[in-house]
Formats: structure tokens, C-alpha cells, sequence
């Protein structure tokens, strides 16, 4: 399993024991605890053709869409295009993050009334 650890180890990393409980800091720290990668960084070093393809179309509808300034040459139309993508491709990922928190609360919530906490 340290293989895994390894092949994710970013600075952003999420832990989690056996019990399910977050290890926050470095991957030595995840290893001393015998934490595992997250699911969702063992996923991020799979291949994502649907999200790569999203992506250009993406940067493709931008090109086409976003106006020419008066005088503007290609480079810096690609540069507009390329950071006006960058700032589509963030909203959708904070989307994403604030929807998974929701799931995540919500399921914690269900395991409280479940195991009959408040």
C-alpha cells in the first residue's frame, strides 16, 4: 500500500485510518499512522478522458466565443482564451468541492442519527 501513499503524495493530500478518520499533514505522518490515500487521490492519477475532453471543449468554446480586443494579436488572444478557460475550469471545481461537502456532511449527519448521537 505505500506504493499508493507514494504515487499521491501531494501537499494537499487527504488520510484516512482503517476507523475512517482524517490524517491532515505530510505523507510521513500519514504513514506513521498507517493511514491510506483518499479515494479521490488514488483517482487522481487514473487517466479522466471524459474530463480531459471537456476540458478543450472548454478552451475550444472560449476561443470562439470571447471578443477580439481592437489590435490584439493571436498570442495574446490565446492567453486571454487560456485564463478565461482556467477561470471556467475553477467555478466547476469549487462546484464540485462545495457539492462534495454537502455529501459529506449530510452522510455524517445519517451516521449520528444512526448510531443515535445528536
Amino acid at each position: 500500500m505505500a506504493q499508493i501513499i507514494a504515487t499521491v503524495a501531494q501537499e494537499n493530500s487527504h488520510y484516512y485510518t482503517l476507523a475512517g478518520e482524517p490524517v491532515h499533514g505530510t505523507l510521513r505522518e500519514a504513514r506513521k499512522a498507517q493511514a491510506l490515500p483518499s479515494v479521490t487521490n488514488i483517482l487522481g492519477v487514473l487517466a479522466k478522458p471524459g474530463l480531459d475532453a471537456w476540458k478543450q471543449e472548454t478552451a475550444i468554446l472560449q476561443s470562439l466565443t470571447l471578443p477580439r480586443q481592437d489590435g490584439e494579436q493571436d498570442p495574446e488572444f490565446a492567453k486571454r482564451v487560456v485564463a478565461s478557460s482556467k477561470t471556467e475550469l475553477q467555478a466547476a471545481a469549487d462546484r464540485g468541492t462545495y457539492v462534495h461537502a454537502l455529501f459529506e456532511k449530510a452522510i455524517r449527519e445519517r451516521q449520528k442519527q444512526l448510531e443515535g448521537r445528536p
